[in-house]
């Protein structure tokens, strides 16, 4: 089976807190999305992850969910693509869940992200 690769959010670093609030709200009025904070960031919807402060990447993230992440990894290794394996997150069965490309595409960090 081919792995489908679907866009699920941008992570946008911001300078703080209050920045991150801001873009937050602003975005969520803009395309009438939900507010959601946490300790690491403010969401507007699920589209939109406002970092409090710098995040991976110099510009930010881009979040990629696929089905099975594993299966993701070894389709981009075969393409010549490499992976930062200390980012790696599990579930806790062991399966793999996150993990970010080694290198930076026009200054976003690239993770997968189960669906």
């Amino acid at each position: 089976m081919k792995n489908q690769y679907e866009l699920v959010h941008l992570g946008i670093n911001t300078a703080d807190s209050a920045e991150a609030e801001k873009t937050a709200r602003l975005l969520s009025l803009m395309f009438d999305l939900e507010v959601r904070p946490n300790q690491k960031a403010v969401f507007a919807g699920p589209y939109f992850e406002c970092m409090r402060g710098p995040g991976a990447g110099t510009k930010g993230h881009i979040g990629i969910g696929v089905e099975d992440v594993s299966a993701a990894v070894a389709d981009l290794k075969e393409k010549g693509f490499t992976f930062n394996e200390e980012s790696a997150g599990f579930t806790p069965e062991g399966k793999l869940r996150l993990i970010y490309l080694a290198d930076e595409i026009a200054g976003f960090a690239v993770h997968l992200v189960q669906k």
